[in-house]
C-alpha cells in the first residue's frame, strides 16, 4: 500500500510522519529517531524464561478479569431506543464497500438525532443493541481506549517491545513515545 497523507500537510520542522505496519499514517515523531533506540536488556534464557512466566500469571489474571467483566458487561440492563430512525446506504459507502470486498451492511445515520442521542459529541463512540422484534435496546456502549479491543493493530502492537509508542504508555527510559493525536 503507497503511504499518502493529505497534499496541504506537512509535518512540522524536525519532524516526521510516524506509519502504522499497514501504512497509515499515525502521528508525527521527531525526525530521525530511530537511529539510537535502547533496547530490551539482554540476558541468559533462564532468566528470560523466568520473567516471561511471572508475566504468564499477570497476563492470565488479566484475562480471567476481562473474563468477569464480560460476564457483568451480559448483565448490564438494556434500555428501550429509537425513535423512527431511517438510515440509508448513500452510494459512496455502497461503492467502498464493493471496492473492499464486504458484505457486512453498512448505514449511515446522517440527517438523523442518531449520534446526538447516543451520545457522541464528535468523537467515536461503540453502541451495542439487541432488536427483539420490532423493539431495539441498547445495552452498551464506549468510546476512547474502550474500543482498543476492535483495533487488531493495537493489540499486536501491545505484544511488541516498544509497544504503541504513545505518551500515555509506561514504558522504560529511552523507549520511543510520542504524543497520542498528534
Amino acid at each position: 500500500m503507497a503511504k499518502t497523507v493529505d497534499a496541504d500537510f506537512a509535518p512540522p520542522a524536525g519532524c516526521q510522519i510516524r506509519w502504522c505496519c499497514c501504512g497509515v499514517p499515525t502521528g508525527l515523531r521527531p525526525a530521525g529517531h530511530n537511529r539510537r533506540m535502547e533496547k530490551p536488556k539482554i540476558v541468559p534464557a533462564e532468566e528470560w524464561q523466568q520473567d516471561r512466566d511471572e508475566l504468564l500469571k499477570a497476563e492470565k489474571e488479566a484475562t480471567r478479569t476481562l473474563d468477569a467483566l464480560a460476564a457483568q458487561r451480559r448483565r448490564l440492563p438494556m434500555v428501550k431506543f429509537g425513535n423512527g430512525y431511517a438510515f440509508d446506504t448513500p452510494a459512496q459507502i455502497e461503492a467502498y464497500k464493493a471496492r473492499m470486498g464486504w458484505t457486512v451492511p453498512f448505514v449511515s445515520s446522517h440527517g438523523t438525532s442518531f449520534a446526538a442521542d447516543c451520545g457522541v459529541s464528535g468523537g467515536f463512540l461503540l453502541s451495542v443493541f439487541l432488536r427483539d422484534g420490532a423493539d431495539v435496546y441498547r445495552t452498551y456502549s464506549t468510546t476512547a481506549r474502550g474500543v482498543d479491543r476492535l483495533l487488531f493493530v493495537h493489540n499486536i502492537l501491545d505484544l511488541t517491545p516498544y509497544g504503541r509508542q504513545q505518551d500515555w504508555e509506561d514504558s522504560p527510559p529511552g523507549w520511543p513515545q510520542h504524543p497520542t493525536y498528534g
